[in-house]
């Protein structure tokens, strides 16, 4: 599970980082 969360915290600073109204697919295979 702390897999998951890791990977949402990044994809979330992805978004930040690339401006608002963003949508990142984070893919935790």
């Amino acid at each position: 599970m702390n897999q998951v969360y890791k990977c949402a915290d990044k994809a979330l600073y992805h978004a930040k980082e690339h401006g608002r109204n963003q949508c990142i697919v984070a893919d935790i295979s």
